[in-house]
């Protein structure tokens, strides 16, 4: 790793000083969790509401976590491997989910006693994790954070009933319902 890089005038307005005491191993989890917090901000999350988190890789566990922190309900992870719906039961998730086929909302309702989620969170960008926004309830909100350029470029405009639109900084495609 380098000791010294260069950071564009453009970005030193956002770009954070570790401490020295700080381990670089703690200090790279910084940034990710800045962007799990304003997700959650941005989503409407309030305490005693249900949420899914669909995708559990870094950002869905560390979206299960803050959830749990801020007092969520019922926190439902979804993902398509065992061991990580297994790993978000051991962060503080009450259900993990393992998606196989389009099983997804009938397990949502399921649990939700057909209630559905208040608040439902997609890490991946693809088509198929887009199209669960029917996992909301009736007032539910939905927020889709496809983190990373190769998840953007493989994120399919087409696959969800939902309006596409982009924070003011240009960094993540929000989602409403049309």
């Amino acid at each position: 790793m380098a000791e010294y890089f260069l950071v564009s005038a453009a970005n030193q307005r956002d770009t954070l000083r570790i401490p020295d005491s700080m381990a670089d191993a703690d200090g790279v989890l910084i940034e990710p969790a800045a962007c799990v917090v304003k997700s959650l901000k941005r989503s409407g999350l309030k305490a005693g509401e249900s949420i899914l988190i669909i995708g559990l890789g870094i950002m869905g566990m560390m979206h299960v976590k803050l959830a749990r922190h801020l007092g969520a309900g019922t926190i439902i992870g979804a993902d398509l491997f065992h061991s990580r719906a297994k790993r978000a039961i051991e962060l503080g998730a009450d259900r993990g989910i393992v998606v196989e086929g389009d099983n997804l909302v009938e397990q949502v309702r399921e649990i939700t006693n057909g209630a559905m989620a208040d608040v439902v969170i997609v890490g991946p960008g693809t088509s198929k994790a887009n199209r669960h926004g029917d996992c909301r309830g009736r007032e539910g909100r939905y927020r889709c954070s496809v983190y990373g350029h190769a998840a953007r470029r493989r994120f399919d405009r087409q696959a969800a009933r939902f309006v596409l639109q982009r924070d003011p900084s240009g960094s993540e495609l929000l989602m409403r319902s049309r």
